[in-house]
């Protein structure tokens, strides 16, 4: 397959796939940086793969600034800190939670240090999550450090706690309409008629909602059903998961350490924890052959998964948790 349209795909003010408020508000946003630079911290906010990442890009174009120098980072190392001139992107998709505490006393270091050559510095706290104890940290930073410092944050809940130091913006999920719309204009730009393809809007529009709004994942369904011309399928996700399931409630004699080797298997491909618990459930709760009283039970589970969904990655303790509980239910 060639190049994702992800990567080809660059959007303008002009060919964003969100509503004319919110890419109004954008270029409001982007107008005042031009004149006053960056004058205060950013949140952004949303679901994943939703087009964060390319929110802060189109942003940060307005202070001159080319995140591309620091997006150029190998992921294959695991390194957590990147750095272009006076940007510095610290990824906690890559720091262990156990380490968060080192983590910050760094990113301290650095808010407070003085650059010779820039007057100023960006700090971006990529894929953040809450913690009381460092949302504090990020305060006192945000007050101290406020001349020669500006913060970006970036995670998909809104962090309510630090809103009135930001500009908040929370990237919109999308319409039908809006979808549809944008997914043309890629189309247009390809010379791509769906209509010669095996697959419609309402497969992509399904695709969009089973996959939690994530656009970019979205697009990469399509681009696969087109270039090789087959039947809309489900997504890879849905499909490693459904399998897992129908292992787990059609096998007679269930001993965990099979389906301990069958989760480490999911993982080891790249799907994090916290996708592969939202992704059983979201397939028990479509699955019309699972009574109503055990997807009662099971959508409890959600309970304890959202108080511990910031400690669930790396976390096969909890993942194991989890999954046992579901197959208890099940027996």
């Amino acid at each position: 397959m060639e190049e994702p349209w992800i990567n080809m795909y660059n959007p303008t003010i002009k060919t964003l796939l969100y509503n004319d408020r919110f890419v109004n508000r954008l270029k409001n946003i982007t107008n005042y940086l031009k004149k006053n630079n960056l004058d205060l911290n950013i949140q952004i906010n949303g679901c994943e793969g939703g087009g964060k990442t390319t929110i802060l890009k189109f942003i940060l174009k307005s202070l001159k600034v080319n995140l591309d120098k620091i997006y150029y980072k190998t992921y294959c190392d695991k390194e957590y800190c990147f750095i272009y001139k006076n940007v510095y992107l610290f990824d906690f998709c890559y720091i262990n939670y156990n380490k968060l505490k080192d983590i910050f006393e760094t990113i301290k270091l650095v808010s407070k240090t003085n650059l010779l050559q820039y007057k100023s510095k960006i700090i971006i706290l990529e894929n953040f999550y809450c913690n009381k104890e460092y949302i504090s940290h990020l305060k006192n930073m945000f007050e101290k450090d406020y001349n020669i410092t500006k913060f970006i944050i970036i995670s998909k809940y809104k962090q309510i706690s630090i809103e009135n130091y930001c500009y908040n913006i929370r990237v919109p999920n999308l319409c039908k309409v809006e979808l549809e719309k944008g997914i043309n204009n890629i189309f247009l730009e390809y010379f791509i008629d769906i209509k010669k393809s095996q697959i419609t809007f309402d497969n992509i529009w399904k695709v969009y909602n089973d996959s939690f709004k994530n656009l970019k994942n979205t697009l990469l369904w399509i681009q696969y059903h087109i270039k090789e011309d087959i039947k809309p399928t489900m997504l890879i996700k849905n499909k490693l998961v459904a399998n897992l399931l129908s292992y787990m409630f059609g096998f007679e004699y269930k001993t965990f350490e099979i389906i301990r080797d069958k989760i480490s298997e999911i993982l080891c491909i790249g799907i994090s924890e916290t996708d592969l618990i939202k992704y059983t459930i979201h397939l028990i709760n479509k699955n019309k052959n699972i009574s109503n009283e055990k997807k009662f039970k099971i959508n409890n589970l959600l309970d304890e998964f959202n108080k511990n969904q910031h400690h669930m990655e790396h976390n096969i303790i909890l993942i194991e948790h989890f999954f046992n509980n579901l197959l208890f239910i099940f027996n």
